[in-house]
């Protein structure tokens, strides 16, 4: 199996729902208590809803799109909640950023098929200069990819948890290699961050351009047990301080959550949650 493949079964994690129970309530409730009822709204990356909880939420909105590029994940979620029957929950399965399964897999095995033709003594710099290729190519895919949503489209957005995995894969698999091969270097990884700055203002665009009323966001400050900044979330809210601070947005409400990611690993995150008007709008608005 493909060593991006094999990454991609990690990412699903088997005692989420369970685990976060307590995190899904306090997600939900934030998105209910600051949002109008029977309105319209997207799920940005909603993958299987584990920290949200969509039975509440379709009980408040009027429709529901799920936005993913998975469909099963999104058809797992509508299945644990109970609600095929549901009229007013519709799927859009959507690349949000342009880098297919098989640019990754191309990707991967690349690096894998280096290393274990010259053994895991090769030099690190033998992949940088080839890896940095690749990046700039993937790159100029995403620049020229578009989101399929229109101007306007919902009434509210959420976008929770999601930046740090619009292209995660090209650093985990780096990662990888660079584990294998017991060696550290930076050149790729100032690259893939350089790719997140650009990948996430334009993410970020779509989502302010097809929401009318308000966009919530949640991006992982840092791990609690560890020091630094992860990368995507980080991209994402530098973004939107620049946004704020040029008055194309405005940020009405902050609040700060601690996300239980995975408990047997001991891995939790304090999330940002941040409610953003894509305009500013007079002080008489509703919410």
């Amino acid at each position: 199996m493909n060593l991006y493949d094999q990454l991609r079964t990690l990412q699903v994690m088997d005692n989420a729902f369970t685990e976060w129970t307590d995190y899904r309530k306090d997600l939900t409730d934030y998105i209910i208590t600051h949002t109008l009822s029977n309105q319209s709204l997207a799920i940005w990356g909603a993958g299987r809803c584990n920290d949200l909880d969509l039975e509440r939420l379709s009980s408040h909105f009027q429709s529901i799109t799920l936005l993913d590029q998975d469909e099963n994940a999104m058809q797992a979620a509508i299945y644990r909640y109970n609600l095929g029957d549901s009229k007013n929950i519709h799927t859009r399965v959507i690349d949000f950023v342009g880098i297919t399964d098989e640019d990754y897999r191309q990707y991967a095995a690349y690096l894998v098929d280096e290393v274990r033709e010259k053994g895991i003594h090769i030099k690190c710099n033998c992949l940088v200069e080839v890896v940095l290729e690749v990046l700039e190519h993937l790159y100029r895919k995403t620049i020229y990819h578009a989101i399929p949503i229109e101007k306007n489209s919902f009434d509210y957005a959420i976008v929770i948890g999601v930046h740090s995995q619009l292209i995660s894969m090209l650093e985990w698999i780096w990662s990888i290699i660079l584990q294998t091969i017991q060696q550290e270097e930076y050149e790729v990884r100032h690259a893939i961050a350089m790719m997140n700055d650009g990948v996430v203002e334009k993410f970020n665009q779509t989502v302010l351009n097809a929401t009318r009323k308000n966009v919530i966001m949640g991006y992982e400050l840092g791990r609690l047990d560890r020091a630094g900044v992860v990368q995507g979330a980080h991209q994402a809210m530098e973004d939107i301080k620049k946004r704020a601070c040029k008055e194309e947005i405005e940020i009405t409400n902050t609040v700060i959550l601690e996300w239980p990611f995975n408990l047997k690993e001991g891995i939790a995150y304090k999330v940002k949650l941040q409610k953003i008007y894509p305009f500013c709008y007079t002080k008489s608005r509703n919410p």
